[in-house]
């Protein structure tokens, strides 16, 4: 990667990081607006802390071995865009603006989006140390985005092939390296 490339690459990589702690803070205002699902939410929260902790790992993959990176599918300009989003939504949930259903359904579509489900895609490489970062980040975000989408559909009563959609035991997203 040349300085240009890796100067760009670590700044979208703060983006992501910045736009999963705002998650953070959009599932802090869902906690306590809605005050008797404050557990789910709270671990949610922590979750997007361990996700945003995990790029910071990233970040030190890239900056010691950047000969072994490439850009990624993700730049600046989207990550702003997806931060402010974010942001904007926070503060309506803030100011009591949304009612819960569509606070509900804000969160089920963010977890379905590209950045959140594969935030590793912000680089591009064959080094087996990031193959097998991404393997670990690629479980643990499957398992959170799934949790709180299940968790949306009960709570929205959609119904999965005619029978309720079971949740499963939300357990703090564990990311070690």
């Amino acid at each position: 990667m040349i300085k240009k490339d890796l100067i760009s690459t670590v700044e979208e990589l703060y983006h992501l990081q910045n736009c999963q702690l705002a998650m953070g803070e959009y599932y802090q205002q869902l906690a306590e607006r809605i005050p008797s699902e404050r557990m789910f939410w709270e671990e949610a929260i922590c979750d997007e802390v361990n996700f945003a902790r995990a790029t910071g790992r990233l970040i030190a993959l890239v900056t010691s071995n950047p000969q072994s990176y490439g850009p990624g599918k993700y730049r600046v300009a989207v990550l702003e865009t997806f931060l402010s989003g974010i942001y904007e939504q926070a503060e309506q949930v803030r100011k009591g603006a949304l009612t819960t259903p569509e606070m509900l359904k804000i969160a089920y579509d963010y977890e379905g989006s590209a950045i959140i489900l594969r935030p590793y895609d912000i680089v591009e490489s064959q080094d087996s140390t990031f193959r097998e970062f991404r393997k670990r980040l690629t479980d643990d975000v499957a398992g959170h985005c799934d949790r709180i989408r299940q968790y949306v559909d009960q709570k929205l009563g959609v119904q999965n092939k005619s029978s309720q959609i079971k949740l499963q035991n939300m357990t703090r997203t564990k990311i070690e390296f």
